[in-house]
């Protein structure tokens, strides 16, 4: 769940259970099929207790729902935690202290037989340092300042002590 810097320091949010007082005033935005997932507006009532003014099916974490959102059409919305935008327009990803959204982690694929105990210890090392904020950070290096997908991968790695 995102909001924007102006209605997080309005109602104080933090949170997504900090919406509580404030849902029934506000119009949430995602994608159409967000209105009866779990990790929708299902979960958002039964997890949070939280039931909005309205519903506006948007696109799944994309320009739609984010102009929607930076434009005030709605106050909160359903924006991937790595988005670009939460950068560049400012945005705040509420915590979801009840895990009403599940991890989406970033899993490597590898052919089995080309396994080793290298290749295993490499990867690991890798998982152990990328947390969300790093892919935030690579995604809007990548997505929007345009910059080359080894130099931003190679430049983690090496603030992180991999190389």
């Amino acid at each position: 769940m995102t909001v924007t810097q102006a209605t997080a320091a309005k109602y104080h949010l933090k949170s997504i259970e900090d919406l509580k007082p404030y849902a029934k005033d506000l119009i949430i935005g995602g994608p159409p099929e967000f209105k009866t997932r779990v990790d929708g507006l299902v979960g958002l009532k039964d997890t949070y207790g939280l039931t909005f003014k309205g519903f506006d099916p948007l696109d799944e974490s994309g320009p739609i729902t984010l102009s929607a959102l930076v434009n005030g059409k709605v106050q909160a919305a359903d924006v991937f935690t790595t988005t670009p935008q939460i950068i560049t327009d400012k945005l705040v990803a509420l915590a979801d202290p009840k895990f009403n959204f599940a991890a989406q982690n970033v899993i490597p694929l590898v052919y089995k037989s080309a396994m080793n105990a290298t290749i295993t210890d490499t990867l690991n090392a890798i998982s152990a340092k990328l947390t969300t904020d790093a892919l935030l950070q690579m995604d809007n290096a990548v997505i929007t300042l345009h910059a080359d997908y080894a130099t931003v991968a190679s430049a983690f790695l090496k603030a992180e002590g991999l190389t």
